[in-house]
């Protein structure tokens, strides 16, 4: 959260090996009212077969939406607030 009152981007990860985003989406769903604006989701590192199975960035916007994002919000997430250098 501190991150993102700097104005920094708060990065959370799911990917393959590094699944963090269900820990740190608490930032998000515990919070309501939070300006949400600095916050992405991202996928770090994804095998083949994760893809395959699961699907890249739709596989990640379906786990934040089982943590209790909203679903706008948690396609926001992936999309539209990427890092200006994205």
């Amino acid at each position: 959260m501190r991150r993102a009152e700097l104005g920094c981007y708060a990065q959370q990860r799911y990917g393959t090996a590094w699944l963090d985003m269900p820990n740190t989406i608490k930032a998000v769903t515990e919070n309501p009212g939070l300006d949400t604006r600095f916050f992405t989701m991202v996928t770090d590192d994804v095998t083949p077969t994760s893809i395959v199975e699961e699907g890249h960035l739709s596989r990640v916007v379906r786990e934040a939406i089982k943590q209790g994002v909203p679903p706008i919000l948690a396609i926001q997430m992936v999309t539209i607030k990427c890092s200006p250098t994205a």
